[in-house]
């Protein structure tokens, strides 16, 4: 079991200097209605404080408990929350089977502005994202009952029964057939562009959260916002308009989220998000953190006077590969790579050959933790069968990045064609020809779990693994613990965006699903 040290309340005073946002970040283990009003109640809020809270799925009285926080941060402007899961099924991996059982919880941060500078608003997103493909078997639509006599319904029949004998819809919008001016066609990122469409981007935005004809869309409480540094997100497992508003509207602010978990056997809700007592199933709750200032702010991107910072950790992520630069992409797949950066594979330009010869060297170096052997098939070099049981990952800079900094995203490779070159990447944002990126192995029974423990003044959002993972029951008995910090993670994942300021290229955020990465906040 994970052992805290126990916090020992001193003055409010302690909270942060007078300068900065008044901030409390504390997690509470085997929470009861009575210890959370208790340690609410001691951290003195004011009419102007916000709250964010995290419960754990599994708590005992859990609606008492949820009563408690929501009655005891009543006394703010307002609080959102949600559920996740302890960052510490980390530890559940493979490499240790005999992690125990996880210690309910519920987390609480409060933030109170310490000037009149100082802002918090929060606000609610409207923007759902596209439901996954379904794939299956096709059924001819039920005919109306208007509909069912010899000629309309034969009419109606043959022309269903028609459908596919055509060209399909994806390739008449990539050929420009459906109603384009002069039949242009809209190509692959027009196609990738349709979610971000969703989120209200049809024109170029005027920077302070506003879209062309002055209206915010889809998103409520941000009306008019100005000097927002810095968000944080509670969202459902499809944030992506979200995300893209957010970064279109508010550039130049920090953006930290956290996929929350789904709650269809706790409330009968695919998702449960909270904005005081209001309850959504849908979308994202967030807080926006504003300071209004005077001239440049000298701290740079992702810093403010506000005091927080933001950041983003890999957990224990391992270089396989140089620099590579991108000549050729559609969409998610990386089909080429430039001749002139392929040194270290002999010029190879095939994205999939050059990870096989990679694999192929790993393989030899003598450790536990390396890729077994690769293999040759029939019509080129294919990854073995243990091999493929391992994760690999492609480090994505940004636009016009020379690969010198952090990578925009680290995204997961799921699958790749030895014969035409072609790797699928698990994103949603296209790749363009020029970036660079970089291959990345995680080994396997990892034993870097340092953000599995709550570090202190930091709330850190995790990515919880999906597979292999022992789901043990919470336990059910234990001591009342209030200890300083927040390590919380979801199946889902997380979502983080650097800010930027006007001479910093943009960085667009994306949910990232490495397992064991984690973004933080850092107050």
């Amino acid at each position: 079991m994970l052992r805290f040290q126990t916090i020992h309340r001193r003055p409010s005073s302690h909270l942060v200097s007078s300068r900065r946002l008044h901030t409390t970040v504390h997690t509470i283990l085997h929470p009861t209605p009575q210890s959370v009003r208790a340690h609410i109640d001691s951290l003195s809020l004011s009419s102007d404080s916000v709250g964010l809270y995290l419960l754990h799925p599994e708590l005992k009285d859990i609606s008492l408990v949820l009563s408690a926080v929501q009655d005891g941060l009543a006394v703010g402007a307002n609080s959102i929350g949600s559920f996740a899961q302890s960052a510490s099924r980390l530890q559940q991996l493979q490499s240790q089977p005999q992690a125990e059982a996880e210690e309910p919880f519920v987390t609480i941060a409060t933030f109170t502005p310490s000037n009149p500078r100082e802002s918090i608003l929060p606000f609610r997103s409207e923007l759902l994202g596209l439901p996954p493909v379904s794939v299956g078997r096709w059924h001819r639509p039920e005919l109306s009952y208007s509909d069912r006599n010899p000629a309309s319904s034969v009419d109606k029949m043959r022309q269903e029964d028609r459908k596919g004998e055509d060209v399909g819809e994806i390739e008449r919008v990539l050929m420009g057939s459906l109603g384009f001016e002069k039949g242009e066609s809209i190509g692959w990122e027009g196609l990738w562009r349709s979610e971000r469409l969703q989120a209200g981007e049809t024109g170029e935005g005027t920077g302070d959260g506003l879209d062309t004809q002055g209206v915010m869309k889809g998103l409520e409480g941000l009306e008019g916002a100005t000097g927002v540094k810095h968000m944080l997100v509670l969202s459902d497992s499809l944030p992506n308009p979200t995300i893209t508003s957010l970064d279109r509207n508010f550039p130049q602010a920090s953006k930290l989220g956290l996929l929350t978990e789904p709650t269809p056997f706790l409330t009968g809700k695919p998702h449960t998000l909270f904005r005081d007592k209001d309850i959504y199933e849908a979308g994202a709750v967030g807080l926006a953190f504003c300071e209004s200032t005077v001239g440049d702010d000298p701290s740079g991107p992702g810093f403010s006077t506000l005091g927080m910072k933001v950041g983003i950790e890999y957990g224990g992520l391992e270089r396989l590969s140089g620099l590579e630069t991108i000549d050729d992409a559609q969409g998610n797949l990386l089909l080429s790579f430039h001749p002139s950066t392929a040194s270290s594979t002999q010029k190879q330009t095939n994205p999939t050959q050059v990870l096989i010869k990679l694999l192929n060297v790993f393989q030899s170096a003598s450790s536990a933790t390396r890729p077994s052997e690769a293999g040759t098939a029939e019509g080129g070099v294919s990854l073995g069968k243990k091999m493929k049981e391992e994760e690999y990952y492609l480090a994505v800079w940004g636009n016009g990045d020379d690969g010198t900094g952090e990578p925009r995203e680290v995204v997961r490779i799921l699958s790749g064609d030895p014969s035409r070159g072609a790797l699928s990447l698990d994103m949603e944002t296209p790749l363009r020809m020029g970036q660079k990126v970089q291959f990345m192995h995680k080994p396997r029974n990892d034993g870097k779990q340092d953000q599995t423990v709550p570090r202190a003044r930091t709330m850190s959002f995790s990515t919880l693994p999906t597979e292999n993972a022992v789901r043990l029951p919470a336990s059910t008995s234990g001591k009342t613990e209030v200890i300083e910090g927040i390590s919380v993670g979801t199946e889902g994942g997380f979502f983080h965006s650097p800010g930027q300021g006007e001479k910093t290229a943009r960085t667009p955020g994306s949910v990232c699903k490495v397992v064991g990465a984690s973004g933080w906040l850092k107050v």
